[in-house]
Formats: structure tokens, C-alpha cells, sequence
């Protein structure tokens, strides 16, 4: 079991997207409980490792909400020894990464 940490950023995002995207919600629910029981999500989700030199969130992991339908990322860092997990940011490609999906 992973213990999850919810940075003021992610806290100020969620609040955000369920006014935005409020048929997200169970979605993301569902995510974060697979990220406290296995300190992962499934494949479903399409996460992966930021890996973009000079990126500001270089080595940080990344899924996706609602199979892609709808643009809508989650940022969060495992740590590396102990089983916690930091809810970074929830937003889309562009609101992260100041750039449209390519």
C-alpha cells in the first residue's frame, strides 16, 4: 500500500477539473486507488516516464484520463525508497506543457 501526498497544485487542479470535467471524477478515483494499492496504474491508462531533456518535469510519470478521449493528464513522482507517491498537477498537454498535443 502507497501513501499518496497531494501537492497545493494538484489540490487547486482537482478543484478545478471537477467543475470543468465532473464526468472525470470516477475516473480519477479509480486511478488513484490503483496508485495507492499497487504504486502504479494500469496499462489502460497509458502512463508513462517524462523523459524530455531540459523539461520541467523530466522523470516525472504521467497518465491519461478518460482512455484520451478528453485532454486531461495527471503528474505525479513515486519517491524513491519509500512507498509514497506526490500528486503533482492534473491539466491538459497544454496547461502542463505550455504546447498542443503533437
Amino acid at each position: 500500500m502507497y501513501q499518496l501526498k497531494f501537492e497545493p497544485q494538484f489540490t487547486n487542479d482537482y478543484k478545478v477539473l471537477k467543475k470543468k470535467h465532473p464526468e472525470l471524477m470516477k475516473d480519477l478515483r479509480q486511478a488513484l486507488n490503483e496508485l495507492r494499492d499497487m504504486g502504479m496504474v494500469t496499462i489502460s491508462y497509458n502512463p508513462y516516464v517524462l523523459d524530455n531533456r531540459g523539461g520541467n518535469y523530466n522523470g516525472y510519470f504521467e497518465f491519461h484520463l478518460s482512455d484520451g478521449f478528453i485532454d486531461v493528464l495527471v503528474l505525479y513522482l513515486p519517491h524513491k525508497s519509500n512507498p509514497i507517491i506526490r500528486l503533482v498537477k492534473i491539466g491538459t498537454h497544454l496547461e502542463l506543457f505550455q504546447s498542443e498535443v503533437k
